[in-house]
């Protein structure tokens, strides 16, 4: 019988999050896959004992360690779930819009033990199915006159060639059709300033960005017994980075950041009908800026900023781009975020479709996950609920159709 031939316009990758880490699911969901490289690690114990020759015996093998690195067009909808798990963003809850959804995903210290998919990949000839990939790296990126991409590194437990649960015909049956458009670097609008300024309309021109988040796992401690990972978990300080190129080199505005270290916020929105992709970065200082020369054409810019976690709560500026304080008889419509006067590094966002705040300010802002506070009286009346805290690196803002962004 001939054998089958792998052909990389056939490949599908098809992903469901684990109830429990390593724990096999059917996938449910095609991504929008580009390309994917897969590194299988082991170690490998030499016989050193002398056996009166020079030659090697065999060796045994020890360790092992799966780290599977994808690559993804970015869309409005499909890879939503993948970022939360990377982020750590499970049990948010979204927030009807008409037809839309509004889903905010923030940052966890710790990635909650549920943080975990199964990933497979039809290539064909046969079905690679990776279980508990955990996301240490991901980088979105974007480059003019073209779609953006994501690319993460998944730390997975195992491989398997020959699955029961994943098989040909379970990728096969997936809808490889995207949810939505795929995100543009021509629908991006960026804003940029000092964080105690509130950011003006004016859209500062880019020509391609990376933007990564890097959550330090731990990867390299092994049950010995069964010579597997252990399940990753973050052993240092997660880092966040933002490098962006300016096509001309007009001014020394980024330049003088870099060297007073001034503290800027900054948002990168994506914007295609009533879809939209936000990231908002409340706390970035800008690195020495390079303006090359390369020749005898315009110069253009290279710029690395650093994301660090906010400012303490209180300290923060009155208007910052994300949190608006809390305002007496001011009228919100649904997905309006606000932070009481007094900041209590919550914020909270409005679950109700129009209403007016009242006269005095609610007396109290519960701090307990997306519990609800009543604000107003009457016909009126509306209702925030409690949508994570403000301390964070950055925040992914998302409309969309998905009913349920977290997790499912």
């Amino acid at each position: 019988m001939a054998n089958e031939i792998g052909s990389g316009f056939e490949a599908i990758c098809g992903m469901k999050k684990e109830a429990a880490w390593a724990g096999v699911q059917a996938v449910t969901v095609a991504l929008p896959f580009l390309k994917e490289s897969y590194t299988h690690e082991y170690e490998q114990i030499k016989d050193e004992v002398c056996r009166g020759h020079a030659g090697v015996s065999d060796a045994a093998i020890g360790n092992q360690k799966a780290v599977i690195t994808p690559t993804f067009n970015l869309t409005y909808e499909d890879l939503d779930i993948l970022l939360a798990l990377g982020m750590g963003a499970s049990g948010v809850p979204s927030v009807s819009s008409g037809a839309y959804h509004i889903n905010n995903l923030t940052l966890l210290d710790n990635l909650p033990i549920t943080s975990s998919c199964t990933l497979a990949i039809h290539k064909n000839v046969s079905v690679w199915e990776y279980l508990g990939c955990i996301p240490n790296t991901i980088k979105i990126s974007g480059s003019a006159n073209n779609p953006l991409e994501l690319e993460t590194e998944l730390i997975a437990s195992s491989l398997s060639l020959d699955s029961a649960t994943n098989t040909l015909a379970i990728l096969a049956a997936l809808s490889t059709v995207d949810l939505a458009g795929k995100v543009m670097m021509s629908d991006l609008t960026f804003k940029i300033a000092a964080q105690a300024t509130t950011l003006a309309t004016e859209d500062y021109g880019i020509d391609s960005f990376e933007f990564i988040l890097n959550n330090n796992l731990a990867v390299d401690q092994f049950d010995n017994k069964n010579t597997t990972i252990l399940q990753p978990r973050r052993a240092t300080p997660r880092e966040v980075l933002f490098n962006f190129t300016v096509p001309r080199y007009e001014a020394d505005l980024y330049a003088d950041w870099g060297i007073s270290g001034a503290r800027l916020n900054a948002q990168l929105s994506f914007a295609s009908g009533s879809y939209r992709f936000i990231i908002n970065i409340p706390n970035l200082r800008i690195l020495p800026v390079q303006v090359p020369v390369g020749g005898p054409g315009l110069l253009g810019q290279k710029i690395e900023a650093v994301c660090n976690r906010d400012i303490p709560a209180g300290s923060r500026a009155t208007g910052s781009f994300t949190y608006t304080k809390w305002a007496a008889t001011t009228a919100k419509s649904v997905g309006g975020v606000v932070v009481p006067t007094t900041e209590n590094g919550h914020r909270y966002k409005c679950v109700t479709d129009s209403g007016t705040t009242g006269g005095t300010e609610p007396g109290t802002w519960t701090t307990t996950p997306n519990a609800e506070i009543t604000d107003g009286t009457g016909e009126t009346e509306m209702t925030w609920t409690e949508d994570g805290t403000v301390d964070n690196e950055f925040e992914i803002s998302l409309i969309n159709k998905r009913t349920a962004t977290p997790l499912t």
